[in-house]
């Protein structure tokens, strides 16, 4: 969803203004998910085809996986600064001002649990949103800006809440499990 959104503002943004630059940016974007797709599935077969993969090897594809979010969410932060910097169309700004809003938010959400990634692409993304808003200049952009950044530090806030949330819930699933197999007397399998 987050790649079609973006291909969608970034579409929009060349409908509006005929920009070339917003054109170039839907391409990037467009390759940008097809790289991730064949990553994860790339990851599926690997994964498929070994019993147990090892800390090692899933770090390695965590890795891959964070810093390809993290890239995109740059791609989609620079194209919302580069509108709101370069464009005096209202319609361009509100588009990718909620489109920013809505797509670090729907980060936020979905990756609750894995605060580094949720952290680095909130940052990728406002932050450029919010010095757009800044550098364009217009009437009331302080006030914006500064909503702006209360947006972020809630959606972090509560992505880390929902985080430990989610690490405590996991806890208690394995000390249930580990009480029902074992003996609390003696410690062996039942």
């Amino acid at each position: 969803a987050g790649i079609v959104g973006g291909v969608w503002v970034a579409a929009s943004c060349y409908a509006i203004t005929g920009h070339g630059i917003y054109l170039a940016t839907a391409g990037v974007m467009v390759a940008w998910g097809v790289m991730r797709h064949l990553t994860e599935v790339a990851f599926r077969r690997v994964r498929s085809q070994v019993k147990t993969l090892r800390r090692r090897d899933t770090s390695f594809w965590e890795r891959l996986y964070i810093g390809a979010a993290w890239c995109y969410s740059a791609i989609f932060g620079a194209m919302g600064y580069l509108a709101l910097v370069t464009e005096q169309d209202q319609v361009v700004h509100a588009i990718v001002i909620v489109a920013g809003i809505g797509y670090s938010a729907g980060v936020a959400a979905r990756n609750a649990s894995r605060l580094l990634l949720v952290v680095g692409q909130t940052v990728f993304n406002v932050v450029p949103l919010a010095a757009g808003v800044l550098m364009g200049g217009a009437e009331g952009s302080g006030h914006l800006a500064i909503l702006i950044g209360l947006l972020f530090t809630s959606m972090l806030g509560i992505s880390a809440k929902v985080g430990r949330n989610h690490v405590r819930s996991a806890q208690s699933v394995r000390q249930f499990e580990r009480l029902a197999n074992t003996d609390t007397l003696t410690g062996l399998p039942n």
